[in-house]
């Protein structure tokens, strides 16, 4: 169907149109017992004002790019420290493994993660597409994942190898989960912002 406030063409299934916000067809025309739906005066489908409507691009951003990279960051990523080269080498990996059995099951528990935060991303960016209630949660948590995630296996392999952190982290990395931790903070309240159009 298309939208009939911007004209853009749309699932038949969600509530709130991606690109402007406006509500659609589709829309349960009675609200649940409690809940809070953006209708304008007179029960007419709501409108987001023009300033809302230009405030979409961060979302559209994490819809259309940020989600599926971080799928196929992960997808990848994950090779590594399935294979073991993430040390150099196989042949660097089983010594490793040899002398530190706990490594190996940290790492290859890191390389199942990271395919897990894959497929997460995906249903992430779906639930997030079509409005869903939780939508915004799940993104949370997926990011949350991503940040803990690096920081367990850091200070998983110090506490083996009786490493501090400091040391197995380098600059880009600690840049990259300062980033990450500041991007979730600021998404948090953009997502809280916006609340009133997840209610699929």
């Amino acid at each position: 169907m298309y939208c009939h406030n911007c004209g853009t063409q749309i699932p038949d299934d969600v509530r709130f149109c991606p690109e402007c916000g406006a509500k659609t067809a589709s829309a349960e025309p009675a609200a649940e017992a409690g809940a809070i739906r953006p209708v304008a005066a007179g029960g007419s489908p709501a409108v987001l004002p023009p300033e809302r409507r230009q405030n979409l691009g961060w979302y559209k951003f994490i819809i259309n790019f940020q989600l599926f990279a971080n799928a196929a960051v992960n997808l990848i990523g994950s090779i590594p420290f399935l294979t073991g080269t993430v040390y150099g080498s196989k042949e660097v990996a089983e010594n490793l493994y040899y002398v530190y059995p706990e490594i190996k099951a940290l790492t290859l528990g890191l390389g199942v993660l990271c395919i897990a935060l894959a497929v997460y991303a995906i249903f992430v960016r779906f639930s997030l597409a079509r409005f869903k209630r939780r939508g915004p949660t799940h993104y949370v948590i997926l990011m949350l994942l991503n940040i803990l995630g690096t920081l367990g296996y850091a200070l998983g392999t110090g506490a083996i190898l009786d490493m501090p952190i400091a040391e197995l982290l380098n600059s880009s990395q600690i840049s990259n989960l300062a980033v990450s931790a500041a991007l979730l903070v600021f998404t948090i309240f953009y997502f809280r912002k916006r609340k009133e159009l997840f209610v699929n």
